[in-house]
């Protein structure tokens, strides 16, 4: 595939960045890393990714929800998110919802659900 979308992934597990990595390169998709809330936010101002797949439990602040509710008030930013979370509980899918996240993917993920959530999520 030829996808020149760029993706920021924003997770505090190396293995998670490099799972998706691994999955994402192949793709085509130009790919930023971060580890947390505050390193997210310096990666996006310098980078302005189409899509951020972004985890909720991270420490300190801003935590993903945090971020994802930063980033909406945003008017300006217009990035397409999409929280990848072991948090799959109806509350936790419902607080990111009302923040307006794109999607939603709970940890663990088949590595189609991801790519295919990336996808229509770009459409």
């Amino acid at each position: 595939m030829n996808n020149s979308a760029s993706i920021l992934i924003v997770d505090d597990q190396d293995d998670v960045r490099k799972l998706m990595r691994m999955v994402l390169e192949p793709e085509g998709y130009q790919l930023i890393e971060a580890h947390d809330g505050q390193s997210a936010i310096n990666q996006i101002q310098k980078h302005q990714p189409d899509l951020i797949l972004l985890d909720i439990m991270m420490p300190g602040y801003p935590n993903g929800l945090e971020l994802l509710e930063m980033i909406r008030r945003n008017k300006s930013m217009t990035v397409k998110i999409v929280m990848v979370s072991a948090k799959g509980q109806y509350d936790d899918v419902l607080a990111a919802a009302k923040l307006n996240c794109d999607a939603y993917i709970v940890k663990p993920f088949t590595l189609q659900h991801l790519l295919d959530t990336i996808k229509n999520t770009l459409k």
